[in-house]
């Protein structure tokens, strides 16, 4: 088995579109614990079907995106034995016109 320390992309802070980081940090786990799609999609408990789905999105996000929600795709980091934290600080400004940010970091 791999060595935790080796874990793909650590302290890997991630922009853009939600589902397409998530997507990456799903592949990336994937490819660390050496998984065939089969395989990884039985350990998410997602159809071979979506999990091809996924793979190409994290590879490309001009591809289609995963019928997959958030919630899911945050259960499938688990599955694969991830902690997931979710983190909700308090608002930067008394303006609620001005939005927050919202960041995914892999530590």
């Amino acid at each position: 088995m791999n060595n935790v320390d080796q874990v793909p992309s650590t302290n890997t802070v991630l922009t853009g579109d939600l589902r397409f980081n998530l997507a990456q940090i799903i592949f990336r786990l994937i490819e660390w614990h050496k998984l065939r799609q089969v395989d990884a999609a039985m350990q998410i408990r997602i159809s071979n079907a979506k999990m091809s789905t996924l793979i190409k999105f994290a590879k490309d996000p001009s591809q289609t995106m995963p019928s997959l929600s958030t919630s899911k795709m945050l259960e499938c980091i688990a599955l694969l034995g991830c902690d997931v934290d979710i983190v909700i600080r308090k608002p930067r400004s008394l303006n609620y016109r001005s939005p927050g940010a919202i960041t995914v970091v892999q530590a």
